[in-house]
This record gives structure tokens, C-alpha cells and sequence, in this order.
């Protein structure tokens, strides 16, 4: 392997066992094996590997270029049906002194320890973010976003949408943005739907 690109992707090149070989119908060959760290990147990774092979004793070597392109599999998933396929949270209406809680399954796949929110950013600041792992399913969490029964009132509907933005402390410092509707309002106000 002459050079490998991005930085941080690692390449192992191995001969084929005869066995290997009899399925290939070769009478030689080689296996190469890319392996992309998880901290690399959640995004689009495009990249290439160069071989220097030579055939014979007397050939010049030759560069062989090998480029692969894809994106690496989701290591952290959120769903609920409380999100209606989107990222949009509607609490609605929700009389003063009452508390209100969403409660979302976030998924993790081959993640090297457990799973921590670095930071949650809210508005309105007082929405509280909490993660804990999920009793029933090893591996998964639960990430509750609350409106206090303390809130003062207020108003995110439509054109002033709060937000939620999760950050979790892993490799990749995975980022969920969560748009949210909801009202805090005098149990005796009613407001347009």
C-alpha cells in the first residue's frame, strides 16, 4: 500500500488462501481491507487507495488507484411517534402548572462505550433535556425533552418555533435539531388552533 487518503483510514493487504483462490477461478490474487474509524465522519466520506504492485521481477512497478466514495452507517438514530416522521415536537396547548413530557428511543450501533449528551441547547431556556439508557433494550436510551409543571407562559407555535439542539458526546459529536410547538398559557385562555 503506497498512501491511503483521507488521513486516519487504515488498509490492510493480505494474500487469498488457496481455497479462496479455487473460488475466484485465480491463480493468485489479494484481499484488501479498508476499516474507517468511527470519529473519522458521519457525513460523505470519499477517498482513495494507491498499490504499488509489481508482476513480474523484471516489470516496472505499476500505482494502482482504488477510489471508494459512500457514507458510513448511522451509529446513533432517533424515532418516536411522537416526532410524525419529522423533527418537529408539538406539545400544543398546555394549561400553566401542568407538565409535559416527550419521550424519544435514540437507537446507538457499534458506539465504543456508553452513550452521554455533551450538551442540549433549548429555547426556551427552560425546557429540560435528559438522557438515560433504556431498561428494556440494551444498547438503546431514552431521551426525554420536558416542559416544566414550574414554566412561565409562553408561546412557540408556527412562526416562533423553539428549538431543542442535542449534542452527543460521541466519537462524532452527533447533533439532533428538534423544531418545538407548544403553548404554556392561563388554564382559562383558549388559543386559536
Amino acid at each position: 500500500v503506497e498512501s491511503v487518503r483521507p488521513d486516519g483510514v487504515n488498509c490492510r493487504l493480505t494474500p487469498v488462501s488457496a481455497e479462496g483462490l479455487r473460488h475466484l477461478d485465480a491463480l493468485s490474487g489479494y484481499r484488501l481491507d479498508v476499516d474507517v474509524p468511527a470519529d473519522l465522519t458521519n457525513n460523505k466520506l470519499e477517498g482513495e487507495v494507491r498499490l504499488r504492485a509489481v508482476t513480474t521481477a523484471e516489470s516496472e512497478p505499476q500505482t494502482l488507484v482504488i477510489p471508494f466514495s459512500g457514507a458510513p452507517p448511522t451509529r446513533i438514530e432517533i424515532d418516536s411517534p411522537f416526532l410524525g416522521g419529522g423533527r418537529l415536537l408539538n406539545f400544543g396547548r398546555i394549561p400553566q402548572g401542568k407538565r409535559m413530557e416527550a419521550v424519544l428511543t435514540v437507537r446507538t450501533r457499534d458506539l465504543p462505550g456508553p452513550l452521554g449528551l455533551k450538551e442540549a441547547v433549548c429555547d426556551p431556556p427552560h425546557l429540560r433535556v435528559a438522557l438515560q439508557p433504556d431498561p428494556e433494550a440494551a444498547g438503546n436510551y431514552r431521551l426525554s425533552i420536558e416542559v416544566p409543571a414550574d414554566s412561565p407562559r409562553f408561546v412557540r407555535l408556527r412562526g416562533q418555533s423553539g428549538k431543542v439542539k442535542v449534542t452527543f458526546d460521541d466519537p462524532a459529536q452527533t447533533s439532533f435539531e428538534f423544531i418545538i410547538w407548544a403553548a404554556v398559557v392561563d388554564p382559562e385562555i383558549s388559543l386559536p388552533r
